[in-house]
Parts: structure tokens; sequence; C-alpha cells
């Protein structure tokens, strides 16, 4: 099972728009995913400690990593990085991606503010916890939206390679 996990918390969420249609993307392939959205939980800070000091919604979202074969993370590009909560979420639950794959989406305003992130976020997860990074990254940006939905068909296009490859 593959788990797209989305990590922006804004409540009108680029982010979250392709997080959905890569979602439905991977419907129309046959290829069993869940969406995980971490504003539907109480998402909490990482203090370092264990999984059992963390609040009952921590311990499902560690289920499901735990459970799932393969992730896309999902996340908005701030200061040309990946965002703080994508790295909260790793600092907490990267360890349960360890040896698996991972492909990357990430939105950010314009198409010159994303490679650094994705550089940063390969070494902290292909170092740290082994993870197999899979390719192509999936960029989408203000442009590629309208009226809450991808009109890019390029972006689509890569969408469906990151799920032929992470698959």
């Amino acid at each position: 099972m593959l788990l797209i996990i989305q990590t922006s918390l804004n409540p009108q969420s680029k982010t979250a728009i392709a997080a959905k249609t890569l979602l439905g993307e991977a419907d129309n392939l046959g290829i069993q995913a869940e969406l995980l959205d971490v504003r539907d939980y109480d998402f909490e800070l990482c203090h370092g400690g264990k999984i059992e000091s963390y609040n009952t919604d921590m311990q499902q979202i560690h289920e499901k990593v735990l459970s799932a074969d393969a992730y896309v993370l999902a996340y908005p590009v701030y200061n040309y990085s990946f965002s703080g909560v994508c790295k909260n979420f790793i600092d907490i639950f990267s360890h349960d991606m360890q040896g698996k794959r991972c492909g990357v989406m990430h939105n950010s305003y314009s198409v010159r503010s994303f490679a650094d992130g994705y550089a940063e976020l390969s070494k902290v997860l292909g170092l740290h916890d082994h993870v197999q990074m899979i390719l192509p990254v999936v960029h989408t940006m203000h442009e590629d939206f309208s009226e809450g939905k991808i009109l890019n068909p390029k972006v689509i296009d890569k969408m469906k390679g990151l799920l032929e490859n992470i698959s």
C-alpha cells in the first residue's frame, strides 16, 4: 500500500490539492493508496520520546506509516526547503520508513524555489534511514492550479511516472 503524506497545514493548501490529485491518479492506475493529511490529526511536535509518549493520533499515524510499503511525501516549499511540518514528520516517523521507497511531491510559488529542499530531504531520508528515493520528483507551482484543480498535463504525467516507478 502506498501512503501519500500531505504535510501542509494551510486550510487552502495547494499541496493538499496535489496530494488528492495523486491519490486519484493512483486509483486510476489500480494502485492501492491512502492519503494521510496531517491537518486531520492532532499532530504534535517532536520531543524525542518513544511513540508511546505521543498522543493517540500520533500513534495512529505511526501504525499507518509502519504498515505502508511505500510513501510519497507531499510538502510546501518554504525558504527554499521542505517545510518544518514535513521535517517534524520525518523526525518522528522516519524510522518507520526504513528501507522502503519514497517519492516526493512539492509545491512552491515559482520554479526557482524547490531544488534545494529535495536535495536536503534525500540526504536526511537516504543517509539516516536508508529510504530509497524514487524519481521523478513532482513539482507544482502557483500557475498549475485553477479553481482548486491541477490543469497542467505535464504535472499529471509526472504524477503517473512517479506512481509507476514507486509501485
